[in-house]
């Protein structure tokens, strides 16, 4: 960088006025003057951006020619320039101006370190944050072979965003004083508050002086007292001094005067740490050797003490952000030791009071259903508190993660917590719909990936400046988790009363991402109520409106389902595979969520299926099957599901045998999680029994069926059409083992309660010939057999040409001309 040169003429005293030019830059404000200098904004007209000039009166800041002062300033700032880090204020320009040098610098929005230390409490993590970023950018200058020589707090700037810089590189050997206050919120590298404890203490002994000692005394080595060369271990003083009275409250070496302080300095008589101090003994002892009067001796780097000061700060930020996510979660949910697996740590006072509530409903699978939910909320919360703890470390101990960030993934861990909490406060009311729909609502809690993908929140959660309507969003956002726990553990009618002013109070804020949320959940709560239309309309207005705000993970979310509504239930197979692309495009704008992939390559494969694409809804599910384990575990009733699913089309491929493992993989998940007395495990119980009976294995299809059916009478109407599936099956199976008798009541209800509630024909045709086979093997009335048989052949006539269709008309022309 060459310096720029301008006329040598003098300045008049007093500040620079507006429009004043400075090179290219031009001056628009005075924000800071003192001993040195002043401190002024100025614009960059080529980069369109502020930056801040600092203008040197080199007569105050060192003895001799004003030709050589002028010339190894410029020299300095030139090597400060060269360093490239981001906890190091940048340089942009140096030169003279009007007979002084000036320095073309970043501007900063913050404070000094000591301004910031003095706003509010502040945690020991916290501190060391700060102080490991200016350890970084110390290193960074040492690495260019640049010296502070005056590290101290007010040479630390802290951003309102809460990034850290550090100033006045090279600066020290041309005076310790600084430009004086700034005032306003912008404010120049430099151009901070003096040190309000060191005017107090230290000025009247003149450790603020001019010329004769290069650095602020107070924070100044043996090495600098004693008029030796100063080198980056001279910075690594410095800065344990700073970073001891940080920690402590108080400097490390005493002495009311300058004598007794250089005295001390130099025997390396650091005070005992103060009783009671909470700072672990391990830092200490770090702090103290970087202290020692002998630079040999101190650490042999910045980077060596950096490592250091890393270990001692994860294991007080374990420590400490393990207890704040602790205390976050206590009565919520509190996350099990890392060494107990999900769903066998001890019970809490909340889990035992949620179980209670379980098993007072008197469900015979209450317990089994706590046990799943248990052990998906476990996971979850011990998930929340690990990437609780990685958030903070990443921002307060190693350094790699902004402010901004740290704020935008804390917002996604409090939404996914006001979720979880929503959710236990209504498992804690426990009625029959909470039992029966409580695991499927905590795996709807999701897999918390948001938090961890920053480029999806920097899209998406995008909180409002203004403090007030944030407030309103927070709030609204609270209820909203609270009608999304209503929705999924089945209080349909209560969600829906919720969500209606919700909607009104979200579209009079007009804050999109939540407005987005707002409609999926009121367009879910309307498709369990059975109103098709209404869901698909309310879910593409979620749709549209999480486009316009990037809301990616809800644009998903809701194009996933709208290939179901749409492609599944409406037939409406082009607009279906519209939706499908719209989430799979949404999704790869994300990455990652694994589950809402699983729903969608499910939700498809169903489409496949109606559209009698079977071999393609086979390949989707079994995509669905992985996307699932790999979002919920190899073990979870969604993935029960989707093995069921593929089991169907496997079925009506003919492929029976492996359409029976898959079944078979179904009901041994769902035994494993839910128990088989649970409403959920019925249909897998269901198509499994008939999957034995296609098999020949007619003995084995007893159990699974009269289970199933057992279920079915207890959980829905006794005369309901759930009940027929396994009565027909129990029924086939009786008839192919000889059993005619045993055979014909379930048949004969089946047959009774599909006549006067089916409506598909096929489903009537099943009923009449099963029915049809044990009259005639019984040997009762076999013209009505014979009609029953008729009728069936009849029905499945009328209905749509399957292969399975076209099976069973082969039977029924056998069996009638036999």
């Amino acid at each position: 960088m060459q310096p720029i040169e301008q006329e040598p003429r003098r300045l008049a005293d007093g500040p620079l006025g507006r429009g004043t030019e400075i090179g290219r830059f031009v001056v628009l404000g005075l924000i800071g003057r003192g001993a040195m200098g002043e401190v002024y904004v100025a614009h960059d007209p080529e980069l369109d951006r502020r930056i801040a000039i600092k203008l040197l009166r080199t007569e105050a800041v060192a003895a001799g020619p004003d030709a050589a002062v002028t010339s190894r300033f410029i020299r300095e700032a030139q090597a400060a320039a060269k360093i490239s880090d981001p906890n190091v204020v940048v340089i942009y320009d140096v030169g003279t101006f009007a007979g002084r040098v000036f320095i073309a610098m970043e501007l900063i929005e913050g404070h000094t370190f000591t301004f910031w230390l003095q706003l509010k409490p502040r945690r020991m993590g916290e501190i060391l944050r700060i102080f490991l970023a200016a350890a970084r950018g110390l290193a960074a200058a040492h690495e260019r072979a640049v010296i502070h020589r005056d590290f101290k707090p007010d040479n630390v700037m802290v951003t309102h965003d809460g990034q850290v810089r550090v100033v006045d590189f090279g600066l020290a050997g041309f005076g310790a004083d600084d430009a004086g206050a700034a005032t306003g919120g912008a404010r120049a590298a430099d151009a901070h508050a003096a040190d309000p404890l060191t005017r107090s203490r230290e000025v009247p002994l003149g450790l603020t002086q001019q010329g004769a000692l290069l650095g602020t005394p107070a924070y100044m080595s043996p090495e600098q007292f004693q008029g030796a060369r100063a080198d980056a271990r001279t910075d690594q003083f410095s800065f344990c001094v700073a970073l001891y009275e940080a920690l402590y409250h108080s400097r490390p070496f005493p002495g009311l005067t300058l004598k007794l302080l250089t005295e001390n300095v130099i025997a390396g008589r650091i005070r005992p740490a103060p009783e009671g101090s909470l700072v672990p003994e391990s830092l200490g002892r770090t702090l103290s050797r970087g202290l020692l009067p002998d630079p040999d001796a101190r650490f042999p780097s910045m980077r060596a003490l950096i490592q250091n000061l890393e270990r001692e700060a994860t294991q007080l930020g374990v420590r400490g952000f393990a207890a704040d996510a602790e205390a976050k979660l206590a009565g919520i949910w509190e996350a099990p030791a890392q060494d107990l697996a999900a769903g066998d740590a001890p019970l809490t006072v909340i889990k035992l009071e949620i179980r209670r509530a379980f098993l007072a409903t008197g469900k015979p699978y209450a317990a089994a259903s706590f046990d799943a939910t248990c052990r998906t909320l476990d996971r979850f919360a011990r998930r929340w508190r690990d990437i609780y703890v990685d958030c903070c470390e990443a921002t307060h101990v190693r350094g790699e993660q902004p402010i901004d960030v740290l704020d935008l993934r804390m917002g996604a861990l409090n939404e996914a917590l006001a979720h979880l909490s929503a959710l236990s406060g209504e498992l804690r009311r426990a009625t029959a719909d909470t039992v029966e729909n409580a695991a499927g609502a905590a795996s709807a809690l999701g897999t918390l990936e948001r938090c961890n993908d920053v480029n999806l929140l920097r899209a998406i959660i995008r909180p409002p400046d203004d403090p007030i309507t944030r407030a309103c969003v927070d709030e609204l956002r609270e209820r909203l988790a609270g009608v999304r726990a209503l929705a999924h553990l089945g209080h349909v009618a209560a969600g829906l009363k919720d969500v209606v002013p919700l909607e009104i109070e979200a579209r009079r804020l007009d804050y999109k991402p939540l407005l987005a949320e707002v409609l999926f959940t009121l367009g879910m709560l309307q498709y369990e109520v059975g109103d098709l239309a209404s869901t698909v309309r309310v879910i593409e207005d979620a749709i549209w409106t999480a486009e316009l705000c990037r809301h990616d993970e809800l644009a998903a979310e809701g194009a996933a389902n709208l290939v179901f509504f749409t492609g599944h239930a409406q037939s409406r197979f082009e607009v279906g595979e519209i939706w499908s692309r719209h989430a799979e495009n949404a999704l790869a704008r994300m990455g990652g969520q694994e589950l809402i992939r699983g729903w969608l390559l499910n939700n498809r494969g169903a489409m496949r299926a109606t559209q009698g694409r079977l071999q393609e809804a086979v390949a989707d599910h079994q995509l669905a099957i992985a996307a699932k384990q790999k979002a919920l575990g190899p073990e979870d009733p969604d993935v029960s599901l989707s093995m069921s699913n593929i089991a169907i089309c496997l079925d009506e491929l003919g492929d029976i045998t492996s359409a029976a493992d898959y079944a078979e993989r179904a009901v041994r998940i769902m035994e494993a999680t839910l128990g088989l007395d649970h409403p959920k495990a019925a249909i897998p119980l269901t198509n499994y029994a008939e999957l034995l009976v296609r098999l020949g294995r007619h003995a084995e299809a007893h159990q699974p069926a009269e289970r199933a059916l057992a279920v079915f009478e207890r959980e829905s109407d006794p005369d309901g059409l759930f009940v027929t599936y396994p009565l027909i099956t129990l029924g086939l199976a009786c008839v192919a083992l000889g059993r005619f008798e045993e055979a014909l009541p379930p048949l004969e209800r089946a047959a009774r309660i599909r006549d006067a509630k089916e409506s598909a024909p096929a489903k009537r045709a099943e009923a009449h010939f099963a029915l049809a086979c044990a009259l005639a093997g019984a040997g009762r009335d076999p013209d009505r057999a014979r009609a029953l048989a008729s009728a069936a052949r009849d029905e499945y006539r009328a209905s749509p040409a399957t292969p399975a269709t076209e099976r069973h008309l082969t039977e029924i022309d056998r069996w009638l001309d036999g």
